[in-house]
């Protein structure tokens, strides 16, 4: 026990094969990296509007449209996703995706119709929902425990990046080039994906466990002692294994599986109600609603520079000054500055340069921690058990919620005001930072195993393990020697469970 507890709390600097799991995160995040231009190419559509050459004539719903049809997919391709994911493999169910998904980037390039444009966004949407459903729970069950919120939290780094690349193309490049070059991220992740390992987790549910020794050596090293890392997973599913999506719904009864799906759910919900979606795709539409003094332009490139330099210094801080501090602070500093942005358009304050820096406050804000804090909980606290559907379920109410609001916000602004607006997204932001601070467990440094019962009752978890001493020793598949038992005898691990009773 006093080992693991080293182990668990040993420096990032010490962590083991940390620069093959860096590497692994940044072939992984290039989906969020194309993610972020997605989101963010709305953009664009003031000069494609302003092209005579494409001999479209637009309206005013093809801009709520095409902002928002992108997350109409959430409905249901996310339950697809999980189901998918659990028959191939989180690891190859995203490669599959990459190729149909620069293609329909080229596509919307160089077939510029509204038909094609509308496939184009739909499509995108769907790729979307498959990325973020399976790149959840991957990046967190490749990554050691000390670096685990570090690397999730990467991943929004990459997202800001992509928004950033795509705000800075559509000031200084045509829309078509523009639309083009949101391909690349996707061409860097298929040439590399190969490198990846499948998740460790996912070859272990399956019995697969010399792929899982191998995959543990790629991400750890060979030198380390993969073997009790594989041994304590897999202990892990002894309370309950499953592996379709239809057993992890019966799993629901259990309370340490259902209250985190739960608390994930309204954590998704009140960040997209607290005006994430709004901000980071109209934002050219709000500069200009503002009319603020800068070319809107520049206020978007403003807006992309911000969501990066604090989405790079939320990953880089998460792991020293823990998920909760981080999280409740982001949501009182995106609560505040949305007050202050919304009595600015209440009663018209002078300067409105004004409204800008409040809107970067709130930018530097959610960037620091409410944009990948949804991420990062789902990929730790959802229990192995059930992560898939955890992910399935988080990702819908992302897409079905963005949907929503991005649809209905031209409406809502001109019928009870864009100020009072903003102050329903502040009251989301105020009640996401409560809800963290009162129900989210700290998640700093510990294995995804010990997290699955944090929401346990206490006489649950004595249940669970009194359970796991009365089963064996996890055996283990070693390649060339048959089944052999990996680490300690069957009277040591059941001490080792006792004194953790």
């Amino acid at each position: 026990m006093e080992s693991e507890k080293t182990k668990e709390k040993a420096s990032v600097g010490s962590t083991p094969g940390l620069f093959r799991q860096l590497a692994c995160v940044l072939v992984i995040s290039g989906t969020y990296l194309a993610g972020g231009t997605m989101i963010g190419w709305p953009a664009v559509l003031p000069l494609l509007y302003n092209d005579t050459s494409t001999e479209i004539e637009f309206t005013s719903y093809d801009t709520q449209w095409l902002v928002s049809i992108i997350q109409l997919p959430g409905l249901v391709t996310p339950l697809v996703a999980g189901f998918l994911m659990e028959k191939l493999g989180p690891c190859r169910l995203q490669s599959l995706c990459l190729l149909p998904t620069i293609g329909l980037w080229l596509l919307m390039a160089f077939l510029p119709t509204r038909t094609m444009l509308y496939i184009g966004r739909l499509g995108l949407g769907i790729a979307n929902v498959m990325f973020t459903t399976v790149t959840v729970p991957l990046l967190a069950e490749i990554s050691s425990p000390q670096i685990r919120g570090m690397l999730t939290s990467f991943s929004q780094t990459q997202f800001s990046t992509g928004l950033l690349v795509v705000y800075v193309m559509a000031k200084f490049l045509s829309w078509q080039l523009t639309t083009a070059l949101c391909s690349a991220p996707l061409v860097f992740t298929f040439l590399f994906i190969f490198l990846v390992p499948e998740s460790p987790y996912w070859l272990a549910k399956k019995n697969k466990d010399t792929e899982a020794l191998q995959a543990l050596s790629r991400l750890r090293g060979p030198d380390q002692d993969i073997k009790q890392e594989l041994l304590r997973i897999k202990t892990g599913f002894l309370e309950q294994e499953t592996s379709s999506l239809k057993d992890q719904f019966k799993k629901l009864k259990y309370s340490n599986n259902y209250k985190p799906i739960i608390l994930i759910l309204f954590v998704w919900c009140m960040s997209i109600t607290g005006g994430q979606p709004v901000v980071f795709q109209y934002t050219v539409f709000l500069f200009k609603f503002a009319k603020v003094e800068v070319d809107p332009f520049t206020c978007t490139i403003l807006v992309g520079l911000l969501r990066l330099l604090f989405s790079t210094i939320s990953s880089l801080t998460v792991e020293f000054l823990g998920r909760r501090i981080l999280y409740v602070g982001s949501g009182l500093v995106c609560g505040i500055s949305l007050v202050l942005t919304a009595c600015c358009l209440l009663f018209e304050v002078q300067p409105s340069w004004l409204i800008i820096v409040f809107v970067l406050v709130f930018v530097a804000g959610s960037g620091a921690g409410v944009c990948g804090m949804p991420y990062v909980l789902t990929g730790e606290v959802v229990p192995t058990a059930v992560r898939s559907l955890g992910s399935s379920l988080g990702s819908a109410c992302y897409f079905l919620t963005s949907f929503g609001v991005l649809l209905t916000f031209p409406i809502l602004s001109e019928s009870i005001g864009m100020a009072n607006c903003f102050f329903m997204f502040a009251f989301s932001n105020f009640s996401l930072a409560f809800l963290v601070w009162r129900w989210v467990p700290e998640t700093q440094g510990r294995s995804l195993v010990e997290l699955q019962d944090s929401f346990k009752e206490s006489y649950e978890v004595g249940d669970t393990y009194r359970s796991l001493l009365e089963k064996q020793t996890v055996a283990i598949v070693v390649e060339g020697k048959g089944k052999t038992k990996c680490g300690v005898e069957e009277q040591n691990e059941k001490s080792r469970l006792s004194e953790q009773v």
